[in-house]
């Protein structure tokens, strides 16, 4: 009887090798269900919960006790004392409670000055004769044609049943777009 248990206790000592490192497995979850991307830290270890909300950690085990934290954004930090064993797992589930997040406010500022029109910095686009010519040419009465090859303009159908467009340049919306036309050529200024 003796025989057996001194042959049991070096077996013991050898499944519990010192140099193993311990894995702690972590599953972080909210009110809302698993969490995912909350930090997790034991020390200088950290990780990422995945989808799942869990995360794993690898620890060379140099303490015996350590402290493990757990935080996201919006939530109040978790911390846990631990005891961390050589080549042991150890599985821990830890829930987060909501909070708001505190964000430094933003300051945004303008002023206004008295400029000229002409020295506001606009986007203008000067199309030759020749080339408006041309188009009506191609597509006579057709405006779209002409404004479609412009960079930076678009045309956008507003009501296809009656044919109804905007053009919209540089994203912005159709009511700050002005068509003018020189009014040497036909004696009108039309406006859009």
């Amino acid at each position: 009887m003796v025989l057996g248990v001194m042959l049991a206790v070096p077996v013991l000592l050898c499944a519990q090798d010192s140099t193993a490192p311990a894995v702690v497995r972590v599953h972080v979850t909210s009110s809302a269900g698993d969490l995912a991307g909350a930090t997790v830290a034991i020390a200088a270890v950290t990780a990422l919960t995945d989808r799942a909300g869990r995360a794993e950690l690898r620890l060379p085990v140099t303490l015996n006790e350590a402290v493990l934290v757990a935080r996201r954004i919006g939530f109040l930090p978790e911390s846990l004392t631990i005891r961390l064993r050589p080549g042991l797992d150890t599985t821990l589930s830890l829930t987060l409670r909501e909070r708001a997040a505190v964000i430094a406010p933003v300051i945004v500022s303008s002023t206004r000055t008295e400029r000229r029109v002409e020295a506001e910095p606009l986007r203008v686009e000067v199309l030759a004769g020749e080339d408006v010519g041309e188009k009506t040419q191609m597509h006579p009465g057709d405006l779209r044609a002409l404004l479609t090859e412009m960079s930076g303009v678009r045309v956008q159908t507003t009501s296809p049943s009656l044919g109804g467009a905007g053009v919209r340049i540089q994203g912005l919306r159709s009511r700050y777009t002005q068509i003018l036309r020189d009014s040497s050529t036909s004696g009108r200024t039309s406006h859009c």
